[in-house]
């Protein structure tokens, strides 16, 4: 009878030799599962911050309470919105164009004279506050848990 392999011998392989193999073959598995997940996971390069709005930066700094307080000045500063005598919102004009989500949702709020403190319990604030954080997604500045979640398991950057 022939014998293709010693005893001790891994698929006809000395051991050394094949854990020598083994070992470069796990690091290399480990080494490019760390760069694919470094890849996967970084963002997007082209994102800065000549592309974030007010309250995109306002979100990043301090959440959604800064993004609405953000809004609420900048409608007031532009002379849209102002604060009644009772301490609640009103509109003063009509809604320029070319204003975010978070706008529109707090020129709605003034429509119905919430008071200022309650801008964030306010149901038209979720919409608006939500649409800022997915605002930051688009140019790759911030991803939600969910999101980056979503993105390492699909492997895809």
């Amino acid at each position: 009878m022939t014998v293709l392999a010693a005893a001790g011998d891994t698929w006809g392989i000395p051991g050394p030799t094949f854990l020598k193999v083994y070992l470069a073959a796990a690091a290399l598995v480990v080494i490019g599962s760390v760069v694919h997940r470094t890849l996967v996971l970084r963002g997007s390069r082209t994102a800065g911050a000549d592309q974030l709005g007010p309250q995109q930066v306002a979100y990043l700094n301090g959440g959604d309470q800064l993004a609405v307080w953000t809004a609420v000045g900048g409608l007031r500063g532009s002379g849209v919105i102002g604060v009644g005598p009772d301490r609640r919102l009103t509109t003063l004009s009509s809604m320029p164009a070319g204003v975010t989500p978070l706008d529109q949702a707090v020129y709605n709020a003034a429509g119905k004279r919430v008071p200022a403190r309650e801008l964030r319990r306010d149901e038209w604030g979720g919409p608006g506050r939500s649409s800022a954080a997915r605002g930051l997604e688009r140019p790759g500045a911030w991803r939600s848990a969910p999101a980056q979640r979503a993105r390492s398991r699909r492997g895809r950057s």
